[in-house]
């Protein structure tokens, strides 16, 4: 199938999805909260000082160890 067909079939079905789903007894869905809120939760805070700390030690545990002799 041609890729201009395909777009138009694809973009019209998107369309149509768009046009009905303001129609009065659509399912509503709730808002969700904002991103910034969801960002600063204490879990998320401990999830990424965690995740911070265990990259923190692998790269000290793969970090080549000094050595005397030079690289060349």
């Amino acid at each position: 199938m041609d890729m201009y067909l395909l777009a138009m079939s694809l973009s019209q079905t998107a369309t149509n999805r768009e046009l009905h789903s303001a129609l009065p007894n659509a399912p509503v869905v709730p808002d969700r909260a904002p991103r910034s809120h969801r960002l600063h939760a204490p879990h998320a805070i401990r999830t990424r000082a965690t995740v911070a700390h265990l990259l923190e030690r692998t790269a000290r545990w793969v970090a080549p160890k000094p050595s005397c002799t030079p690289l060349h």
